[in-house]
């Protein structure tokens, strides 16, 4: 699998809203995931609060065809005494409304392979990389008007530096140029971080939740929260 692939399968966090006049909007970011045969979207659980969203109105377009969106079974949340890590939200599409010929094309890791999984200090990692969808960027839009939804990513790499945080399970992660220039990071909750060894393997190294204006940092969840959440629920 390449990188560019699974960059490309995280996807704006665009929900249904259950109003008649502005049915949708765009909460943040999600990414796929896969457990053997599971697949699953991860996100923020902050970005559907702060938009009084439900997990379930997520809509993730299939490979197939972008305007149609997958259905999901369950909804699971993080869980450890750090705060922080509750805020990983995990919904399973569903097997039953979609069969594995469809789930298999999307690209995404399986974290039920502990070799797909590495934290953001381990000594192997030569870079880092980092998809989302800040609030900012001019063609990220909902145009209700022109009957109209257009998305646009930021990719950033060229990490800086990555440490340890004050919350346990939990680090920070500095790179060259975090967000575009004059924009701010809001939007950028839930993108995923990747990670790649000294041979090209790739790594989900967590998932971002914040960012400090004052040391140009990101605060993500590190891998092994979701490694876990995900472990339980396929027991």
């Amino acid at each position: 699998m390449a990188i560019e692939d699974l960059l490309n399968s995280t996807m704006p966090l665009l929900c249904e809203t259950g109003d008649e006049e502005w049915p949708y909007a765009f909460a943040g970011t999600c990414f796929p995931v896969k457990w053997k045969r599971n697949t699953y979207i991860i996100s923020a659980g902050h970005c559907y609060k702060n938009h009084e969203l439900n997990p379930t109105q997520t809509l993730y377009p299939t490979p197939e065809d972008k305007r149609t969106y997958f259905g999901f079974s369950d909804l699971i949340h993080g869980t450890n005494q750090n705060t922080k890590c509750l805020d990983q939200i995990a919904i399973q599409i569903s097997n039953k409304l979609h069969p594995s010929s469809q789930t298999n094309l999307i690209h995404a890791l399986d974290l039920s392979n502990i070799n797909c999984i590495a934290n953001t200090t381990d000594p192997e990692t030569v870079d880092v990389l980092m998809r989302g969808y800040p609030f900012g960027n001019p063609l990220h839009k909902i145009d209700y008007e022109l009957s109209n939804i257009k998305s646009q990513a930021y990719v950033t790499d060229s990490y800086i530096s990555t440490r340890p945080s004050n919350f346990n399970e939990c680090i920070y992660i500095k790179f060259d140029k975090p967000k575009p220039n004059n924009i701010d990071a809001n939007g950028m909750s839930g993108s995923p971080i990747y990670s790649l060894d000294k041979i090209g393997n790739i790594k989900y190294s967590g998932m971002i939740i914040e960012f400090n204006t004052l040391t140009g940092e990101y605060l993500a969840i590190g891998p092994n929260i979701l490694y876990e959440l995900l472990r339980q629920a396929n027991i």
